[in-house]
């Protein structure tokens, strides 16, 4: 005999009044209520924009945690600039390594570009554009990203996740001179006129920057991009008589400042910090930005290279 299915009353109420409710509901939400969401798309939206050039929806929640952080409490800068960092780390190593081992000129710094890496169960080989030596090593550190090395491999090797092939956002720093914040353009007046503008992605579409924030008393501006600064645009902010005085492009197609965080899954998945070879014996291959993909910042790239420098230390007894 064929079978009936028994519907309960209650639930017939509840799915007709929610197919009735709910757009009344949405329609209330909208043209009755107070607008909503302003911080989201205003406030976070701006400051993720200015930390890494990506809206709300392509951050991952890490990312987007890590962007607040500047936000509030003490924020650190290096005088002089953060490209000190490597050369000083350098210094450090040399003079370390001299004084615990009471030997001196082991460390050399060879400025070649490593164009290929052929990897064998008990060696590394690296091979360079002809400027400087490579070599045979038991132990290799990648200290940059993959997807900016433009690393050949002269065999195959085991697949990578897809975070490591995956682009990074371009971003402009413009410093300008002799500027000043044009009352007309931004709609505020001198007086009110605030140090620092951070804009939504909509405002960057239209104004053509992500973010200006005053760096002297005497007119010296810095500005975060996706594209250069036109000169009509730099006299509309900052008035006719402002003046470029440094461009630095952090782009092109082996380039860019901060990963695409594509909104997470697969994107956002972590390389190993151990990229070839066995964890205990024989060759071995590391690579410091293993979790830029999840999270970007300078402080990440640290950690990553005190976990690798652990690892390598462990490994060599």
């Amino acid at each position: 005999s064929g079978g009936s299915t028994s519907v309960a009353w209650w639930d017939i109420i509840y799915e007709s009044a929610t197919s009735f409710l709910m757009p009344l509901f949405d329609w209330a939400q909208t043209w009755l209520l107070p607008p909503r969401g302003n911080l989201r798309r205003e406030l976070c939206e701006s400051i993720n924009i200015n930390n890494y050039n990506q809206d709300n929806d392509r951050l991952n929640g890490l990312a987007g945690l890590v962007s607040f952080l500047p936000t509030q409490g003490s924020v650190y800068s290096v005088l002089g600039g953060n490209a000190q960092l490597m050369s000083s780390s350098f210094r450090q190593a040399i003079s370390q390594h001299e004084s615990s081992c009471n030997i001196s000129g082991s460390i050399r710094h060879v400025q070649s570009t490593v164009t290929s890496i052929a990897i064998s169960n008990d060696s590394v080989q690296i091979f360079t554009d002809g400027k400087g030596n490579g070599g045979i090593f038991d132990v290799v550190i990648l200290a940059a990203p993959l997807q900016q090395c433009q690393i050949r491999w002269a065999q195959p090797v085991k697949k990578f996740p897809s975070s490591t092939s995956r682009r990074y956002t371009q971003t402009i720093t413009t410093i300008v001179v002799n500027g000043t914040l044009q009352s007309d353009h931004f709609h505020i007046s001198n007086a009110s006129m605030p140090r620092a503008v951070s804009i939504t992605e909509k405002g960057k579409e239209s104004e053509g920057f992500s973010c200006v924030a005053e760096l002297t008393d005497d007119g010296t501006f810095k500005v975060f991009s996706s594209q250069s600064l036109t000169t009509d645009l730099l006299h509309r902010i900052f008035g006719k008589s402002c003046t470029v005085q440094y461009e630095k492009v952090w782009g092109g197609e082996f380039g860019g400042a901060y990963p695409d965080f594509a909104s997470g899954g697969d994107a956002s998945v972590a390389a190993p910090f151990l990229l070839y070879g066995d964890k205990t014996e024989g060759a071995a291959l590391y690579y410091v930005n293993a979790i830029e993909s999840s999270v970007s910042a300078m402080e990440v790239v640290a950690i990553g290279a005190k976990a690798v420098s652990k690892l390598v230390a462990r490994r060599l007894g």
